[in-house]
């Protein structure tokens, strides 16, 4: 092998010419075409070269340097032939042709396995198809990116719009609670609000002035740090039930004022704000000063209990002197009567006439005065005795059937428009409301025509309204006042004791009514009686 080494590059054999018997077409023929063959073969390596030096990303770089040699190789071999058509160094080419063998076999394994792979390469066609794909695919995500684009552009309004609506929230939010934190530190009472669950989370400035508690005492107990031993169970029972039943919740009780280490009476309220839901979101309380009112309110029942008892002890009076009364005029009745038939049978002065008559006329108005007062006792104790149903026209008919000598004598002319004929009241009462009206009516009569009565009933708005309206001599506007009152006369030119319309009043007053009157004088007097239809009414 060294002996082929060390004369690879001697001719010691015949020129290859001499195949050729040198002849020139033959042998130039063979120069030229392997002198070509070389060249082309010598530039496909650097070829190869340029391209694998420009394309980093060719997967087969390996079996694109085998070919280079391989392609060399064949180059190489051809250009040998030409070299030995006149200088024979077979050895030379020998060893040249075994080194494109070696680089021609390996080109072979390698592109035998390489070839699916190479297979799967794309061809010219599914690259143009992929690279149309890619365009329409590239074009479809210009579209969609233009579309993201725009769609962003409609985010970033959107957002912009809602940061700006945060921001009138937020803004508008803080605003109220400005508001609401300087109405509640502005107005005199004590407010809080609690939570759903119903801890407490605010209280006004006035609650910390007059609790003397800090924030962290105040939110843990609330109103209940400060309340009354004598009231705190109570109203811890009240709170918890109004919490459980979400309702309002309202009690009256006494909170400690620190700066006068004195209970004052306060009236509690919790009000429950609810969503669309039912479900309470919050509470918002009030603490409202109440021990005026309070300390009023404890004087006037004492008042009233004072009154009544005086009312009961003027009540029984009027009654004992109303009724120990009766006998001495009964028996002063009698005494002047017995008198008066003394003297008819004997001669007297005629002023003993006149006397005897002032005398009669003088108890019957103190027995009229004494039965009067008896009926003013009995109406001031405001009882609900014999409430029955009573017809309205019976019992008018009674009354003119009783009075009808005077109706007759005053020349009275009656007329009865009832649009209401019955009504569940004390028939006692009822009959002495119209007899005052009536006979009042007549009594103050006007001289200058014949007088007129005229008696209603109709119901508006849910209210009885019974009138007596007459043509007599009427009151004037400044009087109007006093008519109602006990013992008050506003006509002084006929009998009467002032106490008629004074019973009235108190029938009406007493039966959950009101009685007005409108007068004009000399024209006349309607009396106007507005009674509730808690009352039973029949049409």
């Amino acid at each position: 092998m060294l002996e082929f080494l060390k004369k690879i590059f001697e001719g010691d054999f015949i020129p290859h010419g001499h195949c050729y018997f040198w002849k020139p077409e033959i042998l130039w023929s063979h120069v030229i075409a392997d002198s070509l063959i070389s060249l082309a073969y010598f530039s496909i390596p650097f070829s190869l070269y340029y391209i694998f030096r420009l394309r980093r990303d060719f997967l087969y770089g390996r079996l694109m340097l085998l070919f280079a040699v391989f392609i060399f190789g064949c180059g190489a071999t051809h250009l040998v032939s030409v070299v030995t058509i006149w200088n024979p160094v077979y050895r030379l080419d020998a060893f040249l042709k075994i080194i494109t063998a070696f680089a021609s076999i390996a080109t072979a394994i390698i592109l035998i396995k390489k070839t699916p792979q190479i297979l799967q390469i794309p061809s010219a066609n599914d690259w143009r198809r992929l690279n149309s794909e890619l365009k329409n695919s590239n074009e479809k995500l210009k579209e969609s990116n233009e579309e993201l684009l725009r769609a962003d552009e409609v985010l970033r309004k959107i957002n912009s719009e809602l940061e700006e609506r945060v921001k009138y929230r937020t803004e508008e939010l803080e605003a109220s609670i400005l508001q609401f934190k300087f109405m509640t530190d502005s107005i005199s009472q004590l407010v809080f609000t609690v939570n759903e669950k119903g801890e407490f989370d605010y209280f006004n400035l006035n609650w910390y002035e007059y609790s003397g508690l800090d924030s962290k005492q105040s939110f843990q107990k609330g109103v209940f740090e400060i309340t009354h031993p004598e009231d705190l169970e109570e109203l811890s029972s009240f709170w918890r039930r109004a919490l459980q039943e979400g309702t309002v919740f309202r009690y009256t009780g006494r909170l400690k004022d620190k700066a006068s280490e004195e209970y004052r009476w306060h009236l509690i309220e919790a009000n429950p704000l609810k969503d669309s839901f039912g479900k309470v979101v919050k509470w918002f309380g009030t603490c409202t000063d109440v021990n005026a009112e309070k300390i009023y309110r404890k004087e006037l029942e004492r008042t009233n209990n004072e009154l009544k008892r005086i009312n009961t002890d003027l009540d029984n009076f009027v009654y004992t002197a109303s009724h120990d009364l009766k006998a001495p005029i009964s028996n002063l009745e009698g005494l002047v009567n017995s008198l008066s038939l003394e003297l008819q049978n004997s001669k007297y002065p005629q002023e003993f006439d006149l006397y005897l008559n002032m005398m009669k006329n003088s108890i019957l108005r103190f027995k009229t005065t004494i039965s009067e007062l008896s009926d003013i006792s009995k109406i001031q104790k405001d009882t609900e005795e014999d409430v029955d149903l009573v017809d309205i026209r019976e019992l008018l008919d009674e009354i003119l059937l009783v009075h009808h000598d005077t109706i007759i004598t005053a020349r009275t002319q009656i007329n009865i428009n009832l649009k209401t004929t019955q009504i569940s009241f004390s028939r006692k009462n009822l009959r002495s409301l119209f007899t005052n009206l009536i006979t009042n009516a007549i009594k103050y009569r006007s001289p200058m025509r014949r007088p007129e009565i005229t008696i209603t009933s109709e119901i508006i708005n849910d209210i009885l309204i019974l009138t007596v309206s007459d043509n007599g001599l009427g009151i004037e506007t400044k009087q109007i006042d006093k008519v109602f009152g006990m013992f008050k006369r506003v006509h002084t030119h006929v009998d009467g004791t002032g106490v008629g319309l004074y019973i009235v009043k108190r029938i009406v007053e007493n039966a959950g009514g009101k009685i007005t009157l409108n007068s004009t004088v000399n024209i006349g007097t309607t009396f106007s009686i507005q009674l509730p239809l808690g009352r039973e009414i029949t049409l």
